[in-house]
């Protein structure tokens, strides 16, 4: 029996176990699958996914899970390693090959088999690919040799397939799979040996238009920001380096991205726009940690006492000592503070002017503290209300004094004590983003300069 007639369109008992256990880890390590405009795929026919993303194992492994029909999946075989990942691979059908354009010999064989056999191919992106033999020309490529087996009768649809898969520091929490609009083979297929050629081109062209319009791209306003991220937080790194330094009087004035970079980025936008939208949250992230940090920096510097000694030692006296003082003028004044919320008395703008409204507050102060010393007066004794009656004015005055202790003093030195713990966290997240950007700019070196 051959490869391709192993896996009928409807999933052999095999299959259909190994793909629910590959839904079940998506479910509890990936979040959600969510597969949209699963409309314009038909439940029969040959197709071909045409997956504008490299083929690592994660990657066809969700290919395999999103789609409700069985898909070959076409893989490197350099991604096989190990008898656990053959297995698989066997187990779900997978078309393996070997790198080189010879070895599309007879990966085209299983192919046309699989297709005449109505099955769904999956194509990836090779990165081993060059300019003249990219994933879309390829793709092209299979659906032109099956149609010539079937005298361009065959139907073969060619489905741009776009992914956005969460990234570690993403605010992405759903792996999300789409399905474009198709372009069918016999529509640009030709008998005629002589027209092929171009024709292949034309396909090849238009699969790499849709790859270039990815549903997920950021938009173009989005990637001059991201860029512009990236340069001012490798400028505040440099900064920080160099401030180390005795002589450190270098400036960043004329620091710029190498345009490899910015090349990967636009390049990223397209492929990996999952990757991007999660370096896009991470410099978020510290560009709203340093605006913090430096809105908590120009509080300290506005206050110059900060700077002295002894009017430290006093508000943190005072923070301390006061504190019973306050707690009793709070407890004195908790009845006419809840009676003066709840009447709406302490809110600005309730259509009265300042004098009346104030004077309105004072007498009902000056009711309720009636009321608290006759139940003073009449539970301890007179003597006891005596003494308590003054304390009621002083302790609200100080409960004030104190509310602006908190706020204008007791805050500001809190602040500069966390100062310096803001700054290294907001450096060691730097670092990660820095490093995270660096290892994805690693992890796809041999296709920076590609166009430069």
């Amino acid at each position: 029996m051959s490869a391709a007639a192993e896996m009928p369109d409807q999933a052999s008992a095999g299959y259909r176990f190994l793909r629910g256990v590959v839904r079940m880890w998506f479910s509890f390590f990936a979040g959600t699958i969510r597969l949209l405009n699963l409309e314009v795929l038909p439940s029969s026919g040959a197709a071909i996914l045409v997956v504008d993303h490299p083929a690592n194992w994660r990657e066809v492994l969700l290919v395999v899970a999103a789609f409700p029909r069985p898909v070959r999946c076409l893989v490197n075989q350099e991604l096989l390693r190990g008898w656990w990942r053959r297995g698989w691979a066997r187990g779900l059908g997978m078309i393996p090959y070997a790198p080189g354009t010879e070895a599309w010999v007879p990966i085209t064989e299983a192919c046309c088999e699989s297709l005449g056999h109505r099955e769904l191919v999956a194509a990836f992106e090779d990165t081993q690919s060059s300019e003249l033999d990219t994933y879309a020309r390829r793709a092209a490529k299979l659906a032109f040799a099956a149609e010539a087996r079937h005298s361009g009768q065959l139907g073969v649809g060619l489905f741009p397939v776009h992914l956005l898969m969460p990234q570690a520091g993403s605010r992405i929490t759903e792996t999300l799979v789409y399905a474009d609009e198709p372009l069918f083979a016999r529509e640009y297929f030709s008998p005629r040996i002589s027209e092929q050629p171009g024709r292949l081109e034309t396909l090849a062209a238009e699969l790499e238009r849709r790859g270039h319009e990815h549903v997920f791209r950021p938009r173009r306003e989005a990637v001059k920001r991201f860029l512009d991220g990236l340069e001012a937080t490798l400028k505040s790194d440099l900064e920080d380096a160099w401030s180390c330094r005795p002589d450190g009087k270098q400036n960043v004035d004329g620091f710029r991205l190498d345009s490899n970079v910015s090349h990967w980025v636009e390049k990223a936008s397209t492929s990996r726009p999952g990757q991007i939208i999660a370096l896009q949250d991470l410099l978020d992230r510290c560009r709203e940690d340093r605006r913090r940090w430096s809105l908590s920096r120009l509080e300290v510097e506005a206050g110059p006492w900060l700077k002295s000694p002894l009017r430290l030692a006093a508000v943190w006296v005072e923070s301390l000592l006061g504190l019973p003082l306050a707690a009793y003028g709070l407890v004195n004044h908790l009845v006419i503070g809840l009676i003066l919320l709840g009447t709406g008395l302490l809110k600005r703008g309730t259509g009265t002017d300042r004098t009346t409204r104030w004077l309105v507050v004072g007498l009902a102060a000056l009711g309720i503290y009636v009321i608290q010393i006759l139940i003073v007066d009449r539970f301890m004794g007179r003597a006891a209300a005596g003494y308590y009656a003054p304390s009621l004015p002083l302790s609200g005055a100080y409960l004030w004094r104190y509310r602006w202790l908190l706020r204008h003093r007791t805050r500001l030195v809190l602040i500069s004590l966390r100062l310096p713990r803001q700054a290294a966290i907001e450096r060691r997240k730097r670092k990660i983003t820095i490093e995270r950007f660096r290892q994805a700019l690693e992890a796809s070196a041999d296709t920076i300069g590609d166009k430069a």
